[in-house]
Protein backbone atom coordinates (compact mmCIF):
# COMPACT_ATOMS: atom_id res chain seq x y z
CA UNK A 1 0.00 0.00 0.00
CA UNK A 2 2.61 2.44 -1.11
CA UNK A 3 2.50 5.51 -3.42
CA UNK A 4 4.85 6.84 -5.67
CA UNK A 5 5.52 10.06 -5.31
CA UNK A 6 6.56 12.76 -8.04
CA UNK A 7 10.17 13.03 -6.98
CA UNK A 8 10.86 9.55 -6.85
CA UNK A 9 9.24 8.89 -10.48
CA UNK A 10 12.23 12.16 -11.69
CA UNK A 11 14.94 10.16 -10.01
CA UNK A 12 14.27 7.30 -11.71
CA UNK A 13 13.87 8.61 -15.33
CA UNK A 14 17.46 10.38 -14.54
CA UNK A 15 19.20 6.93 -14.84
CA UNK A 16 18.04 6.88 -18.24
CA UNK A 17 21.23 8.05 -19.51
CA UNK A 18 22.34 4.24 -18.50
CA UNK A 19 22.92 1.93 -21.62
CA UNK A 20 19.97 -0.36 -22.10
CA UNK A 21 20.88 -4.36 -21.81
CA UNK A 22 20.07 -5.47 -25.46
CA UNK A 23 17.80 -7.50 -25.70
CA UNK A 24 19.42 -10.41 -27.19
CA UNK A 25 21.81 -11.04 -24.14
CA UNK A 26 18.60 -11.21 -22.23
CA UNK A 27 17.63 -14.97 -21.74
CA UNK A 28 13.56 -14.63 -21.70
CA UNK A 29 12.64 -17.47 -20.79
CA UNK A 30 14.71 -18.06 -17.71
CA UNK A 31 13.05 -15.01 -16.69
CA UNK A 32 9.24 -15.82 -17.68
CA UNK A 33 9.72 -18.94 -16.09
CA UNK A 34 11.28 -16.93 -12.90
CA UNK A 35 7.97 -14.99 -12.56
CA UNK A 36 5.64 -17.57 -12.62
CA UNK A 37 7.34 -19.17 -10.30
CA UNK A 38 7.26 -16.23 -8.36
CA UNK A 39 3.44 -15.41 -9.16
CA UNK A 40 2.43 -18.46 -7.67
CA UNK A 41 4.76 -18.39 -4.88
CA UNK A 42 4.12 -14.64 -3.85
CA UNK A 43 0.10 -13.42 -4.94
CA UNK A 44 -2.09 -14.99 -2.29
CA UNK A 45 -4.24 -17.65 -3.47
CA UNK A 46 -2.83 -17.44 -7.32
CA UNK A 47 -4.37 -20.72 -7.95
CA UNK A 48 -7.68 -19.84 -7.39
CA UNK A 49 -7.40 -16.33 -8.27
CA UNK A 50 -5.62 -16.59 -12.04
CA UNK A 51 -7.35 -18.88 -14.84
CA UNK A 52 -4.18 -21.42 -15.04
CA UNK A 53 -5.27 -21.98 -18.93
CA UNK A 54 -5.28 -18.66 -19.86
CA UNK A 55 -1.90 -18.09 -17.65
CA UNK A 56 -0.19 -20.91 -19.30
CA UNK A 57 -1.66 -19.86 -22.89
CA UNK A 58 -0.19 -15.90 -22.50
CA UNK A 59 2.86 -17.25 -20.64
CA UNK A 60 3.71 -19.33 -24.33
CA UNK A 61 3.07 -16.69 -26.86
CA UNK A 62 5.37 -14.46 -24.87
CA UNK A 63 8.17 -17.09 -25.09
CA UNK A 64 7.84 -17.89 -28.51
CA UNK A 65 8.16 -13.70 -29.52
CA UNK A 66 10.65 -12.40 -27.32
CA UNK A 67 13.63 -12.94 -29.04
CA UNK A 68 11.77 -10.90 -31.30
CA UNK A 69 10.86 -7.63 -29.18
CA UNK A 70 12.37 -4.52 -27.26
CA UNK A 71 12.71 -4.53 -23.93
CA UNK A 72 10.14 -1.77 -23.36
CA UNK A 73 8.09 -3.99 -25.66
CA UNK A 74 8.65 -7.13 -23.72
CA UNK A 75 7.43 -4.99 -20.29
CA UNK A 76 3.98 -4.45 -21.98
CA UNK A 77 3.69 -8.38 -23.04
CA UNK A 78 4.44 -9.15 -19.19
CA UNK A 79 2.09 -7.02 -17.99
CA UNK A 80 -0.44 -8.78 -20.06
CA UNK A 81 0.26 -11.58 -18.24
CA UNK A 82 0.28 -9.27 -14.89
CA UNK A 83 -3.41 -8.29 -15.92
CA UNK A 84 -4.68 -12.01 -15.46
CA UNK A 85 -4.21 -11.27 -11.30
CA UNK A 86 -6.87 -8.61 -11.59
CA UNK A 87 -5.02 -6.88 -9.37
CA UNK A 88 -4.13 -3.19 -9.44
CA UNK A 89 -0.41 -3.82 -7.97
CA UNK A 90 1.27 -5.88 -10.05
CA UNK A 91 2.36 -4.04 -12.17
CA UNK A 92 5.29 -3.22 -14.26
CA UNK A 93 6.78 0.94 -13.80
CA UNK A 94 7.20 2.25 -16.59
CA UNK A 95 10.23 4.63 -15.55
CA UNK A 96 12.76 2.12 -14.38
CA UNK A 97 16.26 2.09 -15.19
CA UNK A 98 16.10 -0.53 -17.60
CA UNK A 99 12.86 0.98 -19.46
CA UNK A 100 12.95 4.79 -18.85
CA UNK A 101 10.15 5.55 -20.67
CA UNK A 102 9.35 8.93 -22.61
CA UNK A 103 5.56 10.20 -22.24
CA UNK A 104 4.11 12.63 -24.15
CA UNK A 105 3.89 16.17 -22.13
CA UNK A 106 0.33 16.45 -21.77
CA UNK A 107 -1.75 16.23 -18.57
CA UNK A 108 -4.40 14.91 -19.79
CA UNK A 109 -7.64 12.92 -17.64
CA UNK A 110 -10.63 11.11 -17.76
CA UNK A 111 -13.38 13.08 -17.41
CA UNK A 112 -17.50 11.86 -17.24
CA UNK A 113 -17.76 13.69 -20.68
CA UNK A 114 -14.71 12.65 -22.52
CA UNK A 115 -10.61 12.24 -22.40
CA UNK A 116 -9.21 16.40 -22.47
CA UNK A 117 -5.66 17.65 -21.93
CA UNK A 118 -5.46 19.97 -18.68
CA UNK A 119 -1.83 20.97 -19.08
CA UNK A 120 0.75 20.78 -22.05
CA UNK A 121 4.19 22.21 -22.61
CA UNK A 122 5.00 24.45 -25.74
CA UNK A 123 4.90 23.59 -28.43
CA UNK A 124 1.37 22.07 -27.66
CA UNK A 125 -0.08 24.33 -25.40
CA UNK A 126 -3.33 24.60 -28.04
CA UNK A 127 -4.25 21.26 -27.04
CA UNK A 128 -5.10 22.83 -23.07
CA UNK A 129 -8.94 22.39 -23.11
CA UNK A 130 -9.27 20.40 -26.06
CA UNK A 131 -11.50 17.07 -25.64
CA UNK A 132 -9.49 14.62 -27.02
CA UNK A 133 -11.14 12.72 -30.45
CA UNK A 134 -8.28 10.29 -31.16
CA UNK A 135 -4.76 9.05 -30.06
CA UNK A 136 -2.90 7.53 -33.24
CA UNK A 137 -5.49 5.74 -35.40
CA UNK A 138 -8.01 5.05 -32.82
CA UNK A 139 -10.96 6.58 -31.29
CA UNK A 140 -10.30 7.61 -27.32
CA UNK A 141 -12.74 4.31 -26.47
CA UNK A 142 -11.21 2.33 -28.89
CA UNK A 143 -8.05 2.55 -27.57
CA UNK A 144 -8.73 2.25 -24.39
CA UNK A 145 -10.49 -1.03 -24.70
CA UNK A 146 -7.13 -2.36 -26.49
CA UNK A 147 -5.01 -1.43 -23.16
CA UNK A 148 -7.24 -2.47 -20.96
CA UNK A 149 -5.82 -6.17 -21.60
CA UNK A 150 -2.86 -4.45 -20.45
CA UNK A 151 -3.59 -2.31 -17.55
CA UNK A 152 -3.65 -4.62 -14.50
CA UNK A 153 -6.63 -3.28 -12.06
CA UNK A 154 -9.92 -4.83 -10.03
CA UNK A 155 -12.10 -3.00 -12.15
CA UNK A 156 -12.87 -0.99 -15.07
CA UNK A 157 -12.78 2.23 -13.07
CA UNK A 158 -9.26 1.90 -12.13
CA UNK A 159 -7.99 1.21 -15.53
CA UNK A 160 -10.44 4.31 -17.01
CA UNK A 161 -8.09 6.11 -13.71
CA UNK A 162 -4.69 4.82 -15.59
CA UNK A 163 -5.89 5.51 -18.98
CA UNK A 164 -4.14 8.81 -18.79
CA UNK A 165 -0.92 7.20 -18.34
CA UNK A 166 -0.66 4.43 -20.59
CA UNK A 167 -2.15 6.20 -23.41
CA UNK A 168 0.36 8.57 -23.62
CA UNK A 169 3.57 5.55 -23.76
CA UNK A 170 4.68 5.00 -26.96
CA UNK A 171 5.53 1.44 -26.30
CA UNK A 172 1.76 0.57 -25.21
CA UNK A 173 0.64 2.87 -28.29
CA UNK A 174 2.70 0.65 -30.26
CA UNK A 175 1.51 -2.20 -28.49
CA UNK A 176 -2.17 -1.15 -29.33
CA UNK A 177 -1.01 -0.46 -33.58
CA UNK A 178 -2.16 3.11 -32.95
CA UNK A 179 1.39 4.37 -33.96
CA UNK A 180 3.95 3.31 -35.94
CA UNK A 181 6.10 6.04 -35.25
CA UNK A 182 7.59 5.85 -31.77
CA UNK A 183 9.01 9.10 -32.01
CA UNK A 184 5.83 11.11 -32.31
CA UNK A 185 1.70 10.41 -31.86
CA UNK A 186 -1.30 12.09 -33.99
CA UNK A 187 -3.66 13.61 -32.07
CA UNK A 188 -6.83 14.96 -33.08
CA UNK A 189 -9.58 17.33 -30.83
CA UNK A 190 -13.27 17.23 -31.01
CA UNK A 191 -12.93 20.85 -32.33
CA UNK A 192 -10.79 20.01 -35.16
CA UNK A 193 -7.07 20.55 -34.32
CA UNK A 194 -4.62 18.12 -35.81
CA UNK A 195 -1.44 17.80 -34.30
CA UNK A 196 1.83 15.12 -34.26
CA UNK A 197 2.74 15.36 -30.86
CA UNK A 198 6.39 14.54 -29.96
CA UNK A 199 7.20 11.68 -26.85
CA UNK A 200 9.31 13.89 -24.33
CA UNK A 201 11.23 13.20 -21.13
CA UNK A 202 9.55 12.47 -17.89
CA UNK A 203 11.18 15.60 -16.12
CA UNK A 204 8.98 17.73 -18.61
CA UNK A 205 5.43 16.06 -18.05
CA UNK A 206 6.10 15.63 -14.19
CA UNK A 207 6.10 19.93 -13.73
CA UNK A 208 2.52 20.13 -15.74
CA UNK A 209 -0.63 20.76 -13.58
CA UNK A 210 -3.88 19.25 -13.17
CA UNK A 211 -5.22 20.28 -9.88
CA UNK A 212 -9.02 17.95 -9.44
CA UNK A 213 -11.66 19.05 -7.68
CA UNK A 214 -10.52 19.88 -3.79
CA UNK A 215 -7.69 17.85 -4.50
CA UNK A 216 -5.34 21.05 -3.00
CA UNK A 217 -7.47 22.67 -1.03
CA UNK A 218 -11.50 24.03 -0.93
CA UNK A 219 -12.73 26.46 -3.92
CA UNK A 220 -13.61 29.08 -1.72
CA UNK A 221 -10.42 29.01 0.35
CA UNK A 222 -6.85 30.51 0.35
CA UNK A 223 -5.35 27.84 1.59
CA UNK A 224 -2.97 25.03 -0.23
CA UNK A 225 -2.73 21.55 1.19
CA UNK A 226 -0.40 19.89 -1.59
CA UNK A 227 2.34 18.85 0.36
CA UNK A 228 0.23 17.70 2.74
CA UNK A 229 -0.62 14.22 3.80
CA UNK A 230 -3.94 15.49 5.72
CA UNK A 231 -5.45 18.05 6.72
CA UNK A 232 -9.14 19.76 6.84
CA UNK A 233 -11.37 23.18 6.59
CA UNK A 234 -14.39 24.26 7.50
CA UNK A 235 -16.72 24.14 4.55
CA UNK A 236 -20.23 26.00 3.55
CA UNK A 237 -21.88 27.60 6.36
CA UNK A 238 -18.52 26.95 8.68
CA UNK A 239 -20.50 23.83 10.48
CA UNK A 240 -18.79 21.31 8.37
CA UNK A 241 -15.90 19.74 8.52
CA UNK A 242 -14.16 18.85 5.56
CA UNK A 243 -11.41 16.26 5.82
CA UNK A 244 -9.23 14.87 3.13
CA UNK A 245 -6.65 12.19 3.79
CA UNK A 246 -3.77 11.13 0.98
CA UNK A 247 -1.96 9.39 2.67
CA UNK A 248 -2.03 7.76 6.29
CA UNK A 249 1.46 8.76 7.89
CA UNK A 250 3.07 11.32 10.04
CA UNK A 251 3.96 14.07 7.94
CA UNK A 252 7.66 15.82 8.05
CA UNK A 253 6.30 19.14 9.32
CA UNK A 254 3.27 19.73 11.37
CA UNK A 255 1.09 17.62 13.66
CA UNK A 256 1.13 14.30 13.85
CA UNK A 257 -1.77 12.22 12.43
CA UNK A 258 -2.48 10.85 15.93
CA UNK A 259 -2.81 14.68 16.71
CA UNK A 260 -4.24 15.02 13.82
CA UNK A 261 -7.26 12.66 14.54
CA UNK A 262 -7.38 14.73 18.39
CA UNK A 263 -7.99 17.87 16.91
CA UNK A 264 -10.79 16.88 14.93
CA UNK A 265 -12.28 15.12 18.25
CA UNK A 266 -12.09 18.32 19.93
CA UNK A 267 -13.65 20.34 16.85
CA UNK A 268 -16.47 17.94 17.19
CA UNK A 269 -17.26 17.88 21.10
CA UNK A 270 -17.31 21.70 21.20
CA UNK A 271 -20.72 21.32 19.65
CA UNK A 272 -19.33 23.75 16.94
CA UNK A 273 -19.61 21.13 14.06
CA UNK A 274 -22.72 19.35 12.41
CA UNK A 275 -21.60 17.80 9.92
CA UNK A 276 -18.26 16.16 8.45
CA UNK A 277 -17.04 15.01 5.14
CA UNK A 278 -14.09 11.96 4.75
CA UNK A 279 -12.33 12.79 0.95
CA UNK A 280 -10.90 9.27 0.06
CA UNK A 281 -10.56 10.84 -3.18
CA UNK A 282 -6.63 11.06 -3.92
CA UNK A 283 -3.59 8.67 -2.41
CA UNK A 284 -4.10 6.20 -0.65
CA UNK A 285 -0.56 5.20 0.98
CA UNK A 286 -0.08 4.77 4.50
CA UNK A 287 -0.69 2.31 7.73
CA UNK A 288 -4.31 1.42 7.60
CA UNK A 289 -3.67 0.70 11.59
CA UNK A 290 -3.05 4.11 12.13
CA UNK A 291 -7.15 4.83 11.42
CA UNK A 292 -8.82 3.03 14.17
CA UNK A 293 -8.96 6.06 16.61
CA UNK A 294 -10.28 7.77 13.77
CA UNK A 295 -12.72 5.16 12.98
CA UNK A 296 -13.94 4.76 16.47
CA UNK A 297 -14.58 8.50 17.06
CA UNK A 298 -16.35 8.58 13.91
CA UNK A 299 -18.45 5.71 14.59
CA UNK A 300 -18.94 6.65 18.25
CA UNK A 301 -20.19 10.29 17.95
CA UNK A 302 -23.68 10.45 18.45
CA UNK A 303 -23.38 13.82 17.00
CA UNK A 304 -22.17 13.03 13.91
CA UNK A 305 -22.46 8.94 13.33
CA UNK A 306 -26.32 10.07 11.83
CA UNK A 307 -27.58 10.18 8.85
CA UNK A 308 -27.08 13.33 6.85
CA UNK A 309 -24.39 14.15 9.21
CA UNK A 310 -21.24 11.56 7.88
CA UNK A 311 -20.14 11.44 3.97
CA UNK A 312 -17.64 9.93 2.63
CA UNK A 313 -16.30 11.30 -1.11
CA UNK A 314 -15.23 8.52 -3.22
CA UNK A 315 -13.44 7.92 -6.77
CA UNK A 316 -12.02 6.11 -9.46
CA UNK A 317 -8.88 6.20 -7.62
CA UNK A 318 -9.74 4.78 -4.15
CA UNK A 319 -7.66 2.94 -2.92
CA UNK A 320 -5.22 1.27 -0.73
CA UNK A 321 -5.74 2.66 3.06
CA UNK A 322 -8.37 4.81 1.80
CA UNK A 323 -10.12 2.17 0.18
CA UNK A 324 -10.04 0.41 3.17
CA UNK A 325 -10.77 3.12 5.60
CA UNK A 326 -13.88 3.09 2.95
CA UNK A 327 -14.79 0.35 3.70
CA UNK A 328 -14.94 0.18 7.19
CA UNK A 329 -17.00 3.38 7.43
CA UNK A 330 -19.30 1.89 5.14
CA UNK A 331 -19.85 -1.06 7.34
CA UNK A 332 -19.59 0.28 10.83
CA UNK A 333 -21.18 3.49 10.81
CA UNK A 334 -24.08 5.63 9.09
CA UNK A 335 -22.00 7.25 6.61
CA UNK A 336 -23.49 8.33 2.60
CA UNK A 337 -20.65 7.37 0.09
CA UNK A 338 -20.82 10.12 -2.66
CA UNK A 339 -18.82 10.00 -5.80
CA UNK A 340 -17.48 7.38 -8.48
CA UNK A 341 -17.39 3.45 -8.09
CA UNK A 342 -14.35 3.16 -5.89
CA UNK A 343 -10.79 1.86 -7.53
CA UNK A 344 -10.42 -1.33 -5.58
CA UNK A 345 -12.52 -3.62 -3.98
CA UNK A 346 -12.87 -4.00 0.00
CA UNK A 347 -11.32 -7.12 0.02
CA UNK A 348 -8.60 -6.66 -2.29
CA UNK A 349 -6.51 -3.93 -0.84
CA UNK A 350 -2.71 -5.07 -0.29
CA UNK A 351 0.39 -4.88 0.37
CA UNK A 352 2.91 -5.57 -2.63
CA UNK A 353 6.54 -6.70 -2.91
CA UNK A 354 9.02 -5.54 -5.57
CA UNK A 355 10.92 -8.90 -7.55
CA UNK A 356 13.81 -8.10 -9.94
CA UNK A 357 13.49 -10.85 -13.16
CA UNK A 358 17.41 -12.54 -12.94
CA UNK A 359 18.07 -11.37 -16.72
CA UNK A 360 16.48 -8.45 -17.84
CA UNK A 361 16.82 -7.10 -14.76
CA UNK A 362 13.11 -6.01 -15.09
CA UNK A 363 11.42 -4.94 -11.89
CA UNK A 364 8.04 -6.51 -10.98
CA UNK A 365 5.61 -4.97 -8.37
CA UNK A 366 3.59 -8.03 -7.10
CA UNK A 367 0.79 -8.10 -4.59
CA UNK A 368 2.11 -10.42 -1.64
CA UNK A 369 -1.12 -9.66 1.08
CA UNK A 370 -4.05 -8.69 1.22
CA UNK A 371 -5.95 -6.79 3.97
CA UNK A 372 -9.92 -8.13 3.97
CA UNK A 373 -11.86 -5.13 5.33
CA UNK A 374 -15.41 -7.54 4.72
CA UNK A 375 -16.57 -10.85 5.30
CA UNK A 376 -14.55 -13.68 3.14
CA UNK A 377 -17.66 -14.15 0.78
CA UNK A 378 -17.78 -10.44 -0.48
CA UNK A 379 -16.73 -10.46 -3.62
CA UNK A 380 -17.51 -7.09 -4.65
CA UNK A 381 -14.50 -5.54 -7.11
CA UNK A 382 -15.09 -2.18 -6.39
CA UNK A 383 -17.77 -0.01 -3.36
CA UNK A 384 -20.29 1.53 -5.20
CA UNK A 385 -21.41 5.39 -3.80
CA UNK A 386 -24.90 5.66 -2.64
CA UNK A 387 -24.90 9.04 -4.41
CA UNK A 388 -23.29 9.10 -7.63
CA UNK A 389 -21.98 12.09 -9.77
CA UNK A 390 -20.58 13.56 -13.12
CA UNK A 391 -17.36 15.21 -12.88
CA UNK A 392 -17.33 17.00 -16.15
CA UNK A 393 -14.61 19.00 -17.97
CA UNK A 394 -16.62 22.31 -17.26
CA UNK A 395 -16.40 21.73 -13.18
CA UNK A 396 -12.76 21.25 -14.08
CA UNK A 397 -12.00 24.47 -15.29
CA UNK A 398 -14.65 25.89 -12.96
CA UNK A 399 -13.21 25.21 -9.93
CA UNK A 400 -16.46 22.98 -8.95
CA UNK A 401 -17.14 20.11 -6.89
CA UNK A 402 -19.79 18.05 -7.51
CA UNK A 403 -19.75 16.07 -4.70
CA UNK A 404 -19.80 18.73 -2.68
CA UNK A 405 -23.09 19.89 -4.46
CA UNK A 406 -24.18 16.53 -4.03
CA UNK A 407 -24.25 17.41 -0.47
CA UNK A 408 -25.97 20.37 -0.66
CA UNK A 409 -29.01 18.97 -2.31
CA UNK A 410 -28.73 15.78 -0.49
CA UNK A 411 -32.36 14.86 0.76
CA UNK A 412 -32.31 13.20 4.85
CA UNK A 413 -36.16 12.64 4.22
CA UNK A 414 -36.00 9.72 1.09
CA UNK A 415 -33.81 8.05 3.46
CA UNK A 416 -35.63 7.52 6.51
CA UNK A 417 -36.09 3.74 7.97
CA UNK A 418 -38.64 2.36 10.45
CA UNK A 419 -37.26 0.54 13.60
CA UNK A 420 -38.47 -2.60 14.38
CA UNK A 421 -41.02 -3.15 17.38
CA UNK A 422 -39.91 -3.86 20.49
CA UNK A 423 -41.59 -7.18 20.33
CA UNK A 424 -39.42 -8.33 17.54
CA UNK A 425 -36.58 -6.62 18.82
CA UNK A 426 -36.78 -8.52 22.16
CA UNK A 427 -37.39 -12.00 20.18
CA UNK A 428 -34.00 -11.78 18.12
CA UNK A 429 -31.55 -10.26 20.33
CA UNK A 430 -28.63 -13.17 20.84
CA UNK A 431 -25.62 -14.42 19.43
CA UNK A 432 -25.23 -16.32 16.24
CA UNK A 433 -22.59 -17.68 13.42
CA UNK A 434 -22.44 -17.32 9.96
CA UNK A 435 -19.52 -18.50 7.54
CA UNK A 436 -17.36 -18.88 10.64
CA UNK A 437 -18.25 -14.92 11.81
CA UNK A 438 -19.50 -14.17 15.23
CA UNK A 439 -22.46 -12.56 15.35
CA UNK A 440 -24.23 -10.72 17.86
CA UNK A 441 -27.93 -8.86 17.78
CA UNK A 442 -28.34 -6.51 20.55
CA UNK A 443 -30.81 -3.54 21.94
CA UNK A 444 -29.70 0.03 22.85
CA UNK A 445 -32.10 2.85 23.61
CA UNK A 446 -34.59 1.08 21.85
CA UNK A 447 -32.74 0.27 18.56
CA UNK A 448 -31.85 -3.15 17.19
CA UNK A 449 -28.06 -3.52 16.26
CA UNK A 450 -26.11 -6.48 14.37
CA UNK A 451 -22.05 -6.40 15.32
CA UNK A 452 -18.74 -8.13 13.94
CA UNK A 453 -16.11 -7.59 16.66
CA UNK A 454 -12.63 -7.01 14.98
CA UNK A 455 -10.28 -9.89 14.83
CA UNK A 456 -6.48 -9.37 16.38
CA UNK A 457 -4.34 -7.40 13.21
CA UNK A 458 -7.73 -7.46 11.18
CA UNK A 459 -9.88 -4.66 9.65
CA UNK A 460 -12.59 -5.77 9.23
CA UNK A 461 -15.49 -5.49 12.09
CA UNK A 462 -19.21 -4.53 11.39
CA UNK A 463 -21.74 -2.30 13.56
CA UNK A 464 -24.89 -1.60 12.19
CA UNK A 465 -28.63 -1.02 13.12
CA UNK A 466 -31.05 -2.75 11.68
CA UNK A 467 -34.50 -1.78 10.37
CA UNK A 468 -37.67 -3.00 9.47
CA UNK A 469 -37.71 -3.74 5.95
CA UNK A 470 -40.86 -6.16 5.43
CA UNK A 471 -42.34 -9.04 7.32
CA UNK A 472 -39.67 -11.38 7.92
CA UNK A 473 -36.75 -8.61 6.66
CA UNK A 474 -34.47 -6.64 8.63
CA UNK A 475 -32.39 -3.70 6.49
CA UNK A 476 -29.32 -1.99 7.55
CA UNK A 477 -27.45 1.30 7.19
CA UNK A 478 -25.18 -1.02 5.21
CA UNK A 479 -26.56 -1.17 1.40
CA UNK A 480 -25.49 -5.12 1.05
CA UNK A 481 -26.69 -6.79 4.17
CA UNK A 482 -30.36 -7.90 4.96
CA UNK A 483 -31.01 -10.26 7.80
CA UNK A 484 -34.21 -12.79 7.49
CA UNK A 485 -36.00 -14.34 10.23
CA UNK A 486 -38.85 -16.62 10.75
CA UNK A 487 -40.93 -18.41 13.51
CA UNK A 488 -39.55 -21.51 14.19
CA UNK A 489 -41.66 -23.53 17.14
CA UNK A 490 -43.53 -20.73 18.00
CA UNK A 491 -40.51 -18.41 18.57
CA UNK A 492 -39.27 -15.56 16.30
CA UNK A 493 -35.36 -16.38 15.05
CA UNK A 494 -33.22 -14.90 13.03
CA UNK A 495 -32.70 -17.56 10.23
CA UNK A 496 -30.02 -16.20 7.24
CA UNK A 497 -27.96 -13.35 6.23
CA UNK A 498 -28.42 -11.88 2.96
CA UNK A 499 -25.41 -9.79 1.56
CA UNK A 500 -25.21 -8.71 -1.89
CA UNK A 501 -28.34 -11.10 -3.04
CA UNK A 502 -26.48 -14.03 -2.13
CA UNK A 503 -27.65 -15.60 1.13
CA UNK A 504 -25.55 -17.18 4.19
CA UNK A 505 -27.60 -19.89 7.10
CA UNK A 506 -27.38 -18.48 10.66
CA UNK A 507 -26.85 -20.72 13.60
Amino acid sequence: MKIITASFLLIMFNFSVIAQKSNKTINWNADLEYLRAQIYSIFPNAKDRINENDFNTTLARLKSEASSLSINEMAVEIMSLLSLTNDNDCFIYPFQESLSSPILPLKTYFFSDGHYVCDATEPYADLIGEKIDKIGHYKVDELFQKLQTVIPADNIHYQRYQFSLYSQLPSFLSWAEAIENKNKVHILTSSGISKSVSFGDLSSYLKLERTLASQVGLADSQSNHEQENYWMEFWDDGKSLFVQLKAIEDQKEGNSFSDFVKEIEARIKSGKVEKVIIDNRYGGGGNGFMLNDLTALLRESKTINQKGKLFVLTSRSTKGVLLEFTSVLQLNTKATLIGEPTGEGPNTVGDRVTITLPSSKLEVQLTKLFWPTSFIFDNRKTIQPQISINYTFDNYLAKHDPWLKAIKEYNLISYEKQKPDLSTQNKLVGKYKVEGYKLKIYQEDGKLYAEVKKKLRSFFELHTELYHSKTGVLSSDIPQLSLLYEKIEGKSSLTKLEWSGNTYELQ
